[in-house]
């Protein structure tokens, strides 16, 4: 199913039928993980992406010696798809949270060029549909907070705590979306250029 959902957001991209069977020839087989199996080291690099057919993971980050969660990660969603799109060290540990969880690992550097290229621009979208998100949260915050401002000092104090988080969210947010619309040029700049020779 999950597979099947993605063959669809690669369909939606126009991809061809070559590039849909080469996507489906870079799926390994569905694996089974056990609870507690770390599918997913924050620190380390690689850009392997993984689609949950059954069961459930979690999203950790290392915050102060501890591993906070941060996420959950359920039925036909996508694992590590960012990955491709930020290149360098994972930033969160995923690991299998319920018994027997089924999930198939795609490897997009198996994947060619053009079909990658395509896969970051609808990522660059999805994150800029975050952004807008996230700018719609951080108005309402600013609204709350001129709202209670004059009435709740102690309520002020958490909104404010709250109201920065926000705004460090999406400064690091719009810089990855910043970065990776860099990238893209360059990356359709080269493919220009390897077609006008």
């Amino acid at each position: 199913m999950a597979a099947i959902l993605f063959a669809f957001l690669l369909i939606s991209l126009n991809i061809s039928d070559d590039e849909l069977l080469t996507f489906f020839k870079s799926l390994d087989q569905p694996v089974s993980y056990d609870g507690q199996t770390e599918i997913i080291k924050q620190g380390s690099v690689d850009n392997t992406s993984f689609i949950v057919l059954d069961g459930e993971c979690g999203v950790f980050k290392m915050k102060d010696g501890k591993k906070n969660k941060v996420d959950k990660i359920g039925k036909t969603q996508v694992i590590g798809e960012m990955s491709e799109f930020i290149e360098g060290e994972r930033t969160t540990s995923v690991i299998v949270t319920s018994f027997n969880a089924k999930l198939l690992k795609i490897n997009i550097k198996k994947l060619p060029y053009e079909l990658r290229v395509k896969i970051r621009e609808e990522q660059c979208m999805e994150l800029a549909r975050k952004l807008i998100n996230e700018k719609d949260q951080f108005v309402k915050v600013s609204n709350d907070l001129l709202d209670l401002k004059d009435n709740f000092d102690d309520k002020f104090d958490v909104m404010i705590s709250r109201y920065e988080k926000e705004i460090e969210n999406y400064k690091g947010n719009l810089k990855i979306l910043e970065d990776e619309l860099k990238r893209i040029r360059v990356l359709k700049s080269k493919e220009k250029e390897g077609l006008a020779e």
